[in-house]
């Protein structure tokens, strides 16, 4: 009983998070089959968009002119990527580098 009076609703989402990420695209077509069979499908998840794969060979053609050593995994990996919020004392310390910085050029 001890276990639910310090269970809060950030907990609860924190395991609802936790639990979303091992649904697989098949099972919940499968429970959309089931349950309402004319939204379930076949899609076994959805087609590279085509703009965005012209986009990427774009990028990795300008990158290996450049030899950065860049490939199309790279590109989905950066897009992928949520940097984190910083904090104020990180924001802070970017702003005193960037001065540091600008000082540095102009000497």
């Amino acid at each position: 009983m001890e276990f639910w009076k310090d269970y809060n609703i950030y907990d609860c989402i924190k395991n609802l998070a936790w639990a979303w990420g091992d649904v697989t695209k098949e099972c919940t077509n499968g429970n959309w089959k089931n349950t309402l069979k004319s939204f379930g499908h076949d899609c076994k998840g959805f087609a590279k968009d085509e703009e965005v794969a012209k986009i990427s060979k774009a990028v990795v053609e300008m990158a290996s002119n450049f030899n950065l050593g860049v490939d199309e995994d790279n590109i989905e990996e950066l897009l992928e990527a949520v940097p984190e919020d910083l904090t104020k004392e990180e924001l802070l310390e970017l702003e005193q580098k960037r001065i540091a910085e600008e000082e540095a050029r102009e000497n």
